[in-house]
């Protein structure tokens, strides 16, 4: 994780797993409510620079 590099949606994401994945190892058996909304959903559509060449031609279809 790269403060400078990732994006906030990345960084919620990646803590939420984590809090998912140490949740259920300490409380196997017990069932936990996770809510997480991200706060940039919408576009403009620009890729983190990390991923912004993994798809040089792609676009996406339109309907």
């Amino acid at each position: 994780m790269s403060y400078e590099t990732d994006y906030f949606t990345d960084l919620i994401t990646n803590r939420s797993i984590s809090f998912i994945k140490q949740t259920v190892a300490a409380n196997p058996n017990s069932p936990f409510l996770a809510v997480l909304s991200h706060s940039a959903p919408h576009g403009p559509e620009t890729p983190a620079p990390q991923y912004s060449t993994a798809f040089p031609n792609a676009k996406a279809p339109r309907y």
